[in-house]
């Protein structure tokens, strides 16, 4: 394959995980562009579809591959959210009506989360117009996978980063829509209102750049002083989504953006919402269906109303949760009142009893890593390594001081990945698996890592097995595991060939003047 490719990339957080989909894309053929934002449905993939800034990546794709369901499943499920099905229906309808008009590569990737009824919204829009899927749902199904996740929501890196790269690998192999006369589109006229375009009618908005390493946003700070109005010309149009980015704070509790929440009202003669978005860049739909803007329809910063519709990532409920004094808002999404707003929507039962078959030509499922081999395994080391959580449980002494040392040296990455190669060592199995092996504990650490992140332990030497939890360091396990480290970080200098060649054998032979068997 010749030539330098445009992907663009529209998902949820399985698309903006650093190490996983996205890394296994960005090939040296490969340009590719991540629109992606985390915990977010089709909205935000339709809404970057639509965005004037996006414009020209848009049209020079070659590909464009789109993930939302595990999110929208999440969403609908949520006992507080509970997104309204009528909506995930229409607006997956709006979304892949556009995508089919543009007519390029599509490809729809289907995370395993098992709603029959949202995953066959997918898979007959896809058997429609044409659009290439990798169906991993299906895949576990049809192979009867439990696999564990990294947190029971996402796979493992090492899995979508493969996937990433088989999708580049076939890029040439994928079809364009199917031609159809009679398919034309019947969508609404859609527009996007820029909070800096709309009518200040009290207090005075301050304008910001938010900026991170995958985002960089205009937002206006509306705080219990501002109200805004939508331009005449908006009149009788729906609002369906809402973009805010409530950051620029410092985080009062912690790295979690759930914690950290605002909350907006939008107002008309007839009725209200008030909607709920977190600390962190969102675009989230409006549930309210019929509601339309008027002449005096206003937007405003929520202090007392009663919130009318959640969202699965904005913890207000939470005892430790914070609201903000403001709202940044970007922009509001809104449908004019002509069109196709796909009011007959099929039952749940109906959809979840449907049998859908995709043609062979658009069914990609055969460039899937091959995760029924890697079950077996990512089951054998999630048993293994969960004997010692990072954050063991501490055991009082007689003179007050506490148990766990042990355990702590134990959870350490290096002891890990330790015993993993010394337990690998010992087949011809094991030593084909091992790379895998080592890959998953690496992210099952990260992601063990990141989830205590705020977790408050002693020193280690305030332990009173501390001089013991220094023998765990001296030991074959934790030597290995160590240099295996140390030789990863200096890769590109052959450390690793280094490791391979010498550094095993090194520390191989101070073992045995120890007398300690061990293989590896």
């Amino acid at each position: 394959m010749s030539g330098i490719k445009n992907i663009v990339l529209l998902g949820g957080s399985n698309s903006i995980i650093v190490d996983g989909l996205q890394k296994g894309l960005k090939q040296n053929n490969i340009k590719l562009s991540n629109l992606a934002v985390g915990s977010t449905t089709s909205i935000q993939n339709f809404y970057e579809l639509k965005r004037l800034k996006n414009k020209d990546i848009i049209n020079n794709a070659d590909l464009i591959i789109t993930e939302s369901n595990q999110n929208e499943i999440g969403s609908f499920h949520n006992s507080r959210e509970a997104i309204p099905f009528n909506i995930i229906f229409r607006n997956l309808n709006w979304f892949y009506k556009e995508l089919y008009f543009l007519n390029k590569k599509v490809l729809v990737i289907l995370f395993p989360l098992n709603e029959q009824a949202i995953n066959n919204i997918h898979r007959k829009l896809c058997k429609q117009y044409g659009f290439n899927i990798i169906d991993l749902q299906f895949y576990y199904d049809n192979n009867q996978i439990t696999i564990e996740t990294m947190d029971n929501i996402h796979q493992f890196n090492f899995i979508t980063r493969e996937l990433g790269e088989n999708i580049v690998k076939h890029i040439k192999d994928f079809k364009y829509p199917r031609k159809d006369k009679n398919l034309y589109n019947d969508n609404p006229q859609f527009d996007i209102v820029s909070a800096q375009d709309m009518i200040v009618v009290e207090g005075s908005l301050t304008i910001d750049t938010l900026k991170n390493s995958m985002y960089e946003e205009r937002v206006c700070k509306i705080d219990e002083t501002v109200k805004l109005k939508f331009p005449l010309k908006f009149k009788n149009y729906y609002p369906i989504a809402i973009h805010t980015w409530n950051g620029g704070i410092k985080n009062a509790h912690g790295v979690e953006g759930g914690l950290n929440y605002s909350s907006m009202t939008l107002c008309n003669k007839d009725s209200l919402i008030v909607k709920e978005s977190n600390f962190l860049n969102n675009v989230l739909e409006i549930h309210k269906s019929n509601f339309q803007i008027d002449e005096n329809t206003l937007l405003y910063y929520n202090q007392k109303e009663e919130t009318t519709e959640y969202f699965i990532s904005a913890w207000s409920y939470h005892p430790n949760s914070n609201k903000l004094s403001y709202l940044n808002l970007i922009a509001v999404f809104v449908a004019k009142n002509n069109g196709n707003f796909y009011t007959q929507c099929p039952s749940l039962d109906e959809l979840r009893n449907e049998n859908i078959e995709i043609l062979n030509e658009y069914n990609f499922n055969w460039i899937i890593p091959p995760i029924k081999k890697y079950e077996g395994i990512i089951a054998e080391y999630c048993k293994m390594l969960r004997l010692v959580p990072i954050n063991s449980q501490q055991v009082m002494t007689s003179n007050e001081k506490i148990l766990g040392a042990k355990d702590r040296v134990k959870s350490h990455l290096a002891y890990k990945l330790g015993a993993a190669m010394i337990f690998n060592s010992k087949s011809i199995l094991g030593y084909i698996r091992m790379l895998y092996v080592l890959s998953y504990i690496k992210e099952r650490h990260k992601q063990d890592l990141d989830l205590n992140s705020n977790l408050k332990l002693p020193k280690l030497e305030d332990y009173a097995d501390y001089n013991e939890s220094l023998k765990i360091k001296e030991q074959l396990s934790y030597q290995l595991g160590q240099a295996l480290i140390k030789a990863y970080n200096n890769r590109w200098g052959g450390g690793l060939i280094k490791f391979l060649f010498w550094d095993i054998y090194s520390i191989k032979k101070k073992y045995r003047r120890k007398n300690v068997s061990h293989s590896i």
